[in-house]
């Protein structure tokens, strides 16, 4: 080492006297030279060539004392530098350095790391042998070498964890041997994580860490993984603790010598090493006074402590935790999402939202908007404002609310798109509109894009819309990974079809299926399929491709229509129910135009379930459907229809609720009250589209099936020509309903008393065995012997 410490003085020495020397030939370049300089110029020379050779063989042997060359970018590029700047001193002295490639090309490869050596050999072999290897082309080489290996560094950084800003930090730790996890302080990459502790309260951490934990003498480490929280506990103790009440053995090395002063906690230790740690020597200090554990930080200090404070206090801390997995949590609430397919759902006898659940101040409230509001000329509405109480209990508030509106009024006026919101990305299958807008518009870029008649579709709220025809279609892109044969692909290719209308319900209906199956044989995510599922599922992917090129109508209505109806069809099965609504217009000329607007469908529950009360389970969804639509159209709609094909459901729904079984009565309630004031009507099971919900239907067939998207035939005709209407009679026996038990008295004469009782048996067995004893009796009695 002190030869190396030598050959760097001599290298200093020499460098700062070849630096001056550079400085002195800058300082001539622009100065006309007399001949006492030239000749002072040249002593100098000479004596720095021979400066340069001592230079030179102090560097190599400098660089000759360590072999060990490690591959780094820094080293490289300070490699680099360096050679420029003695090539650019040996060109100010006039030495010819553009002639020296393989001289220095040798010299330098002698000092870079085997790695990149080797590189530069494979480099050289890459280039044509009738071209000549320049230094230029070996410089290029060291520069894109340095920078691949400082990415490279920069990669490695990322990935191992940061660690804090000091090198050996001391910390302060807990010992917590019900924790599942450990806790820090320390910054680390993002997670996503749920800590739960005392009383199922749930901390969310956001990061983890790896920590490099050891004993103050070094006689113990141990890499821990943390999770990062700002905050852990309160301080620990809450209170500073007399120690002088202790007699502490000397002998001993304390964890934390200090730990009778509150500090705050820097990490906390969990189960995982609590145990490692604890040794199998401890040291009671008395009775009531803490004990002494050994560990292999340290000797730590436990037990009751409450009399030896300065100050009682009345916080408890509790340190317990239980680490959530998110695997777990996502399983879960996957689990209970999916279990939502096949859940009856469940009807309320009176909405959340009704008058009568008002609070007085709500109801208040209600009854001064229904009679103090009006509507102006300009479209606006005018609402007297509800006041609770007095105006005059708000004291003198006038002036600054005043003063607001005068400062918003100004700053409105100020900045005129202060309350606007001006688009910056539109569609419109109109070019003329499209033009207009964009000339309008000086925040549209140029040029800009109107090709509408484009056949690649845009999105429009998740769903693809062909713009120059207004058709609506369903993009879907499957990967051959996407495609396999477990529940989690299943799962994953229904969740890529987007579908918030319902219009593909039959299709998506048979995958549910599939789904629900599954769940029954409880089968795992990647577990492979039945054979029986397989065969379907396989059949199922094979028509998937077709989907992208469903083509529908986004206009559901006639031009210049004159009248709309709505027709809602309900239907179910075994397997599934649902509804579907169709847009009923027609124009002037009396040509009538039947479109699907909307369906839902809804899996069968696994516990059994009767058809009649499926069936009105779908009911129920057309009249939710009809309530939704009714308050999302803004067009006037006429005459309401609704179909099913159960007569059942029919019956049920021209009795009292009150004659019927809960289930039922509370159902019928719900259609009675969103769909009251319908039609309904009966319509046979080959005519009614919601068959195709409750069943299920291939791609393909879907495609090219009108009774789906156009609605049955009759609806093209006029009303005379629909089906006939059934009359439902019998309704007391049909099913769910409430029996009425009358108590008749009967009065009848009876001549002797009866030979058997019947209402003193209540086994039928006993009765027989009681009777055969009596007809035994009665023949030993009439026996001769008996009668001398």
């Amino acid at each position: 080492m002190s030869e190396e410490r030598d050959l760097i003085k001599k290298r200093g020495s020499f460098k700062g006297r070849l630096t001056a020397f550079v400085t002195f030939l800058d300082s001539l370049k622009d100065k006309v030279l007399s001949s006492c300089d030239v000749s002072e110029l040249q002593l100098r020379m000479g004596k720095m060539e021979s400066l340069y050779e001592q230079y030179d063989e102090v560097q190599l042997r400098l660089e000759c004392i360590s072999d060990d060359i490690k591959e780094s970018s820094v080293a490289l590029k300070g490699l680099i530098d360096q050679l420029n700047k003695d090539l650019r001193a040996l060109e100010s002295l006039g030495e010819p350095v553009k002639h020296w490639d393989t001289f220095l090309i040798y010299h330098v490869t002698q000092k870079i790391d085997h790695r990149t050596y080797r590189e530069w050999e494979e480099f050289k072999g890459r280039i044509d042998k009738e071209s000549s290897i320049t230094f230029d082309m070996f410089m290029q080489f060291l520069r894109t070498r340095a920078d691949l290996i400082e990415n490279l560094e920069r990669l490695r950084t990322n990935n191992n964890s940061q660690t804090a800003g000091r090198s050996n930090p001391r910390i302060k730790s807990m010992l917590a041997n019900q924790s599942n996890n450990s806790s820090s302080i320390e910054t680390a990459p993002q997670v996503n994580k749920s800590i739960l502790g005392i009383n199922n309260v749930t901390s969310h951490v956001g990061k983890t860490c790896r920590v490099k934990m050891s004993s103050l003498d070094d006689s113990f480490n141990y890499d821990l993984h943390c999770l990062v929280l700002p905050f852990i506990t309160s301080e620990v103790p809450s209170r500073e603790i007399k120690v002088s009440y202790f007699d502490l053995p000397s002998n001993i090395s304390l964890a934390d010598p200090m730990f009778y002063k509150p500090a705050d906690i820097d990490l906390l230790i969990g189960a995982d090493l609590f145990w490692e740690l604890l040794g199998s020597q401890r040291l009671h200090l008395g009775t009531g006074k803490p004990i002494l554990y050994e560990t292999r930080l340290g000797w730590i200090v436990s037990g009751p402590i409450t009399q030896y404070c300065s100050l009682p206090s009345n916080n408890l801390k509790c340190y317990f935790s239980k680490g959530v997995s998110d695997d777990d949590c996502y399983w879960d609430k996957l689990r209970t999402d999916l279990t939502k397919f096949w859940q009856l759902e469940e009807v309320s006898l009176k909405s959340s939202n009704s008058y009568e659940c008002y609070m007085p101040e709500e109801r208040l409230c209600e009854d001064n908007f229904v009679k103090n509001t009006t509507r102006l000329p300009s479209g606006r509405f005018c609402v007297r404002i509800p006041l609770k109480k007095d105006p005059s209990i708000l004291g003198a508030s006038y002036k600054k609310a005043t003063h607001c509106f005068q400062s918003l009024e100004r700053r409105l006026k100020n900045n005129s798109e202060f309350a606007c919101m001006p688009l910056r990305k539109w569609r419109s299958n109109n070019p003329k509109l499209a033009l207009d807008g964009v000339s309008a518009s000086s925040d549209f870029p140029a040029p800009v894009d109107l090709d509408i008649a484009s056949h690649e579709p845009d999105k429009l709220l998740g769903l693809g819309w062909y713009v120059a025809a207004d058709e609506l279609g369903f993009p879907i892109s499957l990967s051959k990974s996407s495609a396999g044969h477990t529940k989690r692909d299943l799962l994953s290719v229904i969740a890529r079809i987007f579908d918030p209308l319902g219009l593909l319900c039959p299709i998506i209906l048979t995958m549910k299926v599939l789904l629900q199956k599954l769940w029954l044989d409880k089968l795992s995510w990647d577990q492979p399929l039945p054979d029986d599922i397989k065969y379907h599922w396989n059949n199922i992917l094979k028509s998937l491709p077709l989907l992208p090129h469903f083509r529908i109508p986004r206009i559901v209505v006639c031009n210049s229509y004159r009248e709309i109806e709505l027709h809602i069809f309900s239907d179910a099965s075994e397997a599934a129910y649902g509804a579907c609504v169709y847009v009923r217009s027609v124009n002037d000329e009396g040509k009538y135009s039947v479109s699907l607007l909307m369906a839902k469908s809804r899996v069968a529950p696994i516990k059994p379930t009767t058809i009649p009360r499926l069936e009105l389970c779908g009911a129920v969804i057309g009249s939710r459907l009809y309530d939704k639509v009714k308050s999302s159209l803004r067009v006037e709609i006429g005459r309401v229809y609704c179909w099913t094909d159960s007569t059942i459901v029919l019956g049920w729904l021209q009795m009292m609720p009150t004659k019927l079984q809960p289930f039922v009565r509370n159902r019928v309630a719900e259609v009675l009250d969103k769909a009251g004031n319908c039609t309904w009507r009966h319509v046979p099971t080959d005519k009614n589209p919601a068959d195709l919900i409750s069943r299920g239907v291939d791609i393909g067939v879907l495609r090219e099936l009108d009774l789906w998207w156009s609605g049955p035939d009759f609806l093209q005709r006029n009303p005379s020509e629909w089906p006939s209407k059934v009359k439902c009679s019998g309704l007391e026996l049909l099913p769910e309903t409430r029996c009425n038990l009358v108590s008749n008295a009967v009065i009848k004469d009876t001549v002797g008393d009866a030979f058997i009782e019947f209402n003193r048996y209540s086994d039928y067995s006993r009765l027989v065995r009681s009777v055969a004893y009596i007809l035994r009796f009665i023949k030993s009695s009439q026996t001769p012997a008996a009668a001398g």
